[in-house]
């Protein structure tokens, strides 16, 4: 899984930044049906799940990173790390949620190469280990 993960990322990224008219939604939902809806032997880290910080986090979530811009168009960036924080809280563990985890960290890492963003938050913690455990 880890692998499939780490794939999912380098290969996410690459096509981010190699496709000026990359979709992402259209893609992910050419592939998503692929990966299964369970996951046995996985499970979100433990550390990720504390309902104190997940309370914290979705605040700074909801009012510090809005999912549009005022235009109405979707802000990439803010997007990206919405989904990043919050599947592992509001999302079942699944096969299909780790990797749609790992998509979403691959568009996130393309979209910092594609304009020159250097982000020191991410800096390690975009790991396979930072969110899922394997029993």
């Amino acid at each position: 899984m880890e692998q499939a993960f780490n794939d999912m990322i380098k290969t996410t990224k690459k096509n981010y930044c190699n496709n000026k008219d990359y979709d992402g939604l259209k893609e992910w939902r050419k592939v998503k049906f692929t990966f299964s809806e369970t996951c046995e032997g996985y499970y979100w880290n433990d550390s990720m799940l504390d309902t104190e910080q997940y309370d914290e986090l979705t605040e700074i979530i909801l009012n510090d990173f809005p999912e549009k811009n005022n235009d109405g168009n979707v802000n990439q960036y803010n997007h990206f790390i919405r989904k990043i924080v919050m599947i592992p809280y509001e999302e079942d563990i699944s096969e299909r949620k780790i990797l749609q985890l790992a998509y979403n960290i691959g568009q996130y890492k393309g979209y910092l190469k594609k304009n020159k963003v250097h982000d020191m938050f991410t800096k390690g913690f975009l790991s396979f280990e930072t969110f899922v455990v394997e029993e």
